[in-house]
């Protein structure tokens, strides 16, 4: 068996879905390391046309559809997998964003994703409730959890200040997440004992810069930028992302989550 991986455009998501079983099992796949950078498209070619099993990782793309019909008509099996669904909600992400064309993008990636997976072999996901919804479109489907590496984390940094650092981390910073936390973030920045801590969304110097980046984050921006008592380190690479969590020494990591659809996608129990 020779499977090959075909990582996404998200750099997180295929670090967890393409990348560790890749290097847990000696397997091939298009990206070669952590910050997504890709192989040439000519060596792509050749080593899954060397490969039985292609793996698209969230293969929402015409071009993933192409190749996957390429693939196909050669006799590979194709499995296409995710950890996140793309179904719109009110609390949907994606949903959310004020930004002109989204609806009609995210329409037709939703449309392109369903397709992949009525014409794929085997579906997997990371999730049971992610699992119902994909049997819906194919009856072929598996959930294989997502899974961290302890070896890819350095020891951690301890808190040497007088201040509780209290963190919120990456998506719960935005959406829908922190709303229902949001008087309870504001009395935390009030204490003297705290320092709350901010890892995501983009700096001041980044909104003043780019008008669709406010206007896309404009409620996340107006709530977070008036809260005085807020250490905020902005988006960074993957490359980048173990170190700099790290290095914030946090002691506490508030993760909240509303109760969506779409954080039942990922979550692999509702009482976690």
């Amino acid at each position: 068996m020779k499977p090959y991986f075909i990582g996404s455009k998200f750099p997180g998501c295929t670090y967890v879905r393409c990348l560790l079983p890749m290097y847990e099992n000696g397997w091939n796949g298009s990206i070669i390391s952590i910050g997504k950078k890709e192989k040439n498209i000519k060596f792509i070619l050749q080593e899954v046309q060397e490969s039985d099993i292609i793996i698209f990782h969230r293969a929402n793309s015409v071009q993933h559809h192409k190749l996957g019909q390429l693939l196909k008509s050669m006799g590979k099996k194709i499995v296409f997998d995710n950890d996140d669904t793309y179904k719109k909600t009110d609390k949907h992400p994606f949903h959310m964003l004020d930004e002109k064309g989204f609806e009609e993008n995210h329409e037709h990636a939703n449309n392109l994703i369903n397709n992949f997976i009525i014409n794929s072999d085997l579906v997997t996901c990371s999730t049971d409730f992610l699992a119902d919804e994909y049997r819906e479109l194919n009856p072929n489907v598996i959930v294989l959890p997502n899974c961290v590496d302890q070896f890819d984390w350095d020891e951690p940094l301890r808190n040497e200040g007088e201040k509780v650092r209290i963190g919120i981390v990456g998506s719960t910073a935005q959406n829908h997440d922190f709303e229902h936390v949001r008087d309870f973030l504001i009395a935390l920045s009030e204490r003297d004992d705290v320092q709350l801590v901010l890892f995501g969304l983009h700096d001041k110097e980044r909104q003043e810069q780019n008008r669709q980046i406010r206007r896309v984050y404009k409620r996340e921006f107006d709530f977070w930028n008036k809260i005085e008592n807020l250490e905020h380190v902005p988006f960074c690479s993957m490359e980048d992302y173990f170190k700099t969590l790290n290095e914030l020494r946090l002691d506490i990591m508030l993760i909240p989550r509303c109760e969506a659809d779409y954080n039942r996608s990922f979550l692999r129990s509702w009482n976690v």
